[in-house]
């Protein structure tokens, strides 16, 4: 069974998620096998989704703890 929160169709096709693209020069820009080189907004009919180039996004939560807070 797949993770639908991971591996759904909402991801956007980004060349920076792409498992035919690799980051150069500090993530500026990306080498595409197939197109060269590209932005890492850009996309194309080969894009095939690597999730493990996709950082998600942290959510903060705050540090306003009180002592309340760690009692049973």
């Amino acid at each position: 069974m797949t993770d639908k929160k991971h591996f759904n169709n909402t991801i956007p096709h980004r060349c920076e998620y792409c498992e035919n693209g690799r980051a150069i020069d500090g993530g500026a820009e990306v080498f595409c096998r197939k197109k060269g080189i590209m932005e890492p907004e850009d996309r194309c009919r080969s894009f095939k989704y690597d999730p493990l180039k996709r950082t998600p996004h942290v959510q903060d939560f705050g540090r306003d703890y009180k002592a309340e807070d760690f009692k049973l």
